[in-house]
């Protein structure tokens, strides 16, 4: 019988869009990259979009939940309030955005949902706190 170190879990990230944008998928790869977060490796990354699903934002965002993801990337203004309604995250009542309306340049919010040790995000954040909100 061997014993070794077993492999940590990867984290788990969602993604959740109204449909597919090959760009911003890019970026988010790209930065998470430079963290050093390689999916496949050590990072999963659950997506899920609006477009071509019989589904509702709402139905789609408790979905993604139940996957229990680490933290939740959310593009635009209707995923981050159907995500708002099924989680405690609500970056309005933190003060960490003023509105959820949408702007030209602002393309994420990413929602911590668990108690992971380690942010996705690489930021010195520590979990359960505020949503980091990243706008260019």
């Amino acid at each position: 019988m061997r014993f070794g170190r077993s492999k940590p879990k990867p984290a788990r990230l969602g993604y959740f869009a109204p449909a597919p944008n090959a760009e911003l998928l890019a970026a988010l790869y790209s930065g998470l990259r430079d963290f050093g977060w390689i999916e496949g490796q050590n990072l999963a990354i659950d997506q899920r979009y609006l477009r071509g699903q019989p589904k509702t934002y709402d139905e789609i965002a408790a979905e993604l939940v139940r996957l229990n993801p680490d933290d939740i990337v959310v593009v635009g203004t209707p995923p981050a309030l159907a995500l708002m309604r099924k989680t405690a995250a609500d970056p309005l009542r933190t003060g960490l955005v003023a509105s959820l309306s949408p702007r030209v340049g602002c393309a994420c919010i990413v929602i911590a949902t668990s108690s992971r040790t380690a942010p996705i995000s690489g930021a010195s954040q520590r979990r359960g706190s505020a949503p980091r909100h990243h706008c260019p």
